[in-house]
This record gives structure tokens, sequence and C-alpha cells, in this order.
């Protein structure tokens, strides 16, 4: 958040903090192959805001806390930092776009994703590019770290003890389960990484944001309110969710 915020200010700070007095007021507009429309408009925030706050490593937060009140607040300022870093986002991307130059981003290869990383160079200098290549490094880890977290503790708790085991698995045994997912989920990772090497980050976060969006947040708003909830429908709604977005944000991301 603090490399993002300053790198927005550098950026804001070639134009006088005013890109909109030189460039016009719609500069800062996302385009139409982007937003179409109002209710694009309205999707995509609340895709990029619920999306983000319903991803694995975000949920963790709620459930690790000591009661209601502290999940609550947890929640307020997880979700208050992702609307914040989303609104620094056009502002990298405008400051990429004209400082930058989009021919330098595709040059640079990795389908894109060395846009912020040369923007600070270019408004920061190499120290300030060292600092952002090694916040997105860490960032990455720590992304990985939770996700894999997640993904454990879900195929522990849920497929193999409640589903496969009846709810009667030992601790032993749930610890070895746990370490034989760690090691599927890392080489499936490492398989898929190979697999989009180049691919656009933003592609693949728009789809991991919608499909925890329709899916994963609903579950969750609709299971915390019900206290008789009927867990094959649960499940249910969550894998029709994501079948039925999956594909749409695909074909809107190509088209």
């Amino acid at each position: 958040m603090a490399g993002g915020a300053f790198l927005c200010i550098l950026v804001l700070a070639q134009f006088q903090m005013n890109p909109a007095e030189r460039y016009g007021a719609n500069v800062l507009q996302p385009g139409s192959r982007v937003v179409s429309g109002q209710w694009d408009a309205i999707s995509l925030g609340l895709g990029l805001m619920f999306g983000t706050a319903a991803m694995p490593h975000i949920l963790m937060l709620v459930y690790t806390v000591k009661d209601v009140k502290a999940a609550r607040l947890s929640i307020l300022y997880a979700t208050g930092l992702i609307g914040a870093f989303h609104l620094m986002v056009f502002v990298i991307g405008f400051g990429t776009m004209v400082i930058v130059g989009p021919q330098a981003v595709l040059k640079a290869g990795g389908g894109g994703n060395m846009a912020a990383p040369l923007l600070a160079q270019a408004v920061g200098g190499n120290a300030f590019f060292g600092f952002i290549c090694a916040v997105a490094f860490a960032t990455m880890l720590a992304v990985v770290a939770g996700l894999t977290l997640s993904g454990v503790a879900t195929l522990c708790h849920d497929p193999w003890t409640n589903v496969i085991r009846a709810g009667k698995a030992a601790e032993s045994e749930q610890l070895k389960v746990a370490r034989v997912a760690t090691i599927i989920i890392a080489v499936v990772a490492v398989v898929l990484g190979i697999l989009f090497e180049g691919q656009n980050v933003a592609f693949m976060a728009g789809l991991a944001f919608s499909v925890a969006c329709a899916a994963k947040l609903s579950f969750a708003g609709i299971r915390n309110q019900l206290e008789a909830f009927h867990h094959a429908r649960g499940r249910w709604r969550v894998s029709s969710s994501a079948r039925d977005c999956a594909p749409s944000v695909i074909v809107k991301l190509v088209g």
C-alpha cells in the first residue's frame, strides 16, 4: 500500500497533481473495452471489491479472530484497504500509458505485467524500481502462502474429514492429509504457472475475483444468515455460480 501510494504521488506530480487539466476530464475514465455502460461499471466495481474480499487468504481474517466484533472490524479494514488500492490502479495505469508507453511495456515481455515496475523506474529511478520489484515479490509470496494454507485447510477439513471420514478423522491423520495436500497444491500451482507464463495478471485476477464474488461471497452471506442451511444446496450454489460466471468473464475479456 505504501509503495503504491508513493508511486501514485510521483505519477501525479508529473502532471501537477491534476492530469485532467492537460488531457481532459475523461482521461481517467475506463475505456470502452473495459466498461461499456453504467451496469458494466457497477458490475466491475462490485466484482473488484467483493471478489477480493471473498478470496481465501482474505476470508482467513474472519475465522482467525476472537469474536464477531473483531471479525467485522477485520473485514472493515480489509475492504477499506482493498478499495484504496483499487483507486490507485487507474492512476498507475494512466501513468504507465503516458510516461512509459505501451510499446515499452510490451517489449519488456511478461504479458504486460512489468508495467508498474517500469513506471517506478521512470519516475523514481533504479532504487525505487528495485523497491517495487521487492514489494511485488514479497506480495506474491504472501498471497501464495495464504492461498496454500486456505487450500490445505479446506481439503483437510471438508472433503477428507467431513465427507470421506464422516467427521471421525484423528488429528494425526489430518496432519498427514495436510502434508500431502500441500505437495499436491504446490505441484498444481507450478504446472499452472508454467502453462500460463506470459499471461496478463489482470485477466487471471478478473477471473478469480468474479468466481469468488459470485460463488463464495454469496454462499458465505447465505450461510451466516440462515440457521437451517442445507450443505448440499450450498455446494450446488457454489459450483453452479462458478460454472456460470467463469465462461462469461473469459468471453468478456477475450472479446
